[in-house]
């Protein structure tokens, strides 16, 4: 792989947990979180690996480090599962309630607000290493 999120200290990124459930809103969450962490300016962990207790998502999450949470609507799923390990998330976006369009659980991502949520949310990461 020769992209510039390659040559970044991976250990040093924000983390990122993000909502896989509701299909509208998830898939914007998911599109947001890929490109997030392609681009290197987060270390996208797994959700479901915290919420099943798996202890190496459990001991990254307590780890100190930023921790930015996608969830998709206002059941704030990831936001729970962090909360069972006592982790509170230093960023937090739920696409419904930001993203209209998002609303709609049925629809594709369309391109162009996925683009807009990805520069909204890229705004609020902590720099890396902080």
């Amino acid at each position: 792989m020769s992209n510039s999120a390659t040559a970044i200290d991976r250990s040093k990124l924000p983390l990122l947990f993000c909502c896989s459930g509701a299909p509208g809103p998830a898939q914007l969450g998911n599109d947001v979180a890929n490109k997030l962490d392609r681009c290197g300016k987060v270390e996208w962990s797994s959700v479901l690996g915290l919420n099943a207790g798996a202890p190496a998502f459990v001991e990254q999450a307590k780890s100190g480090r930023p921790i930015v949470v996608i969830d998709g609507c206002e059941q704030a799923c990831v936001k729970h599962a962090l909360s069972k390990h006592g982790v509170t998330p230093l960023v937090w976006h739920q696409m419904t309630a930001e993203y209209e369009s998002a609303q709609n659980f049925y629809a594709d991502t369309d391109k162009a607000l996925a683009e807009q949520a990805f520069k909204e949310i890229a705004e609020t990461v902590p720099p890396a290493g902080s």
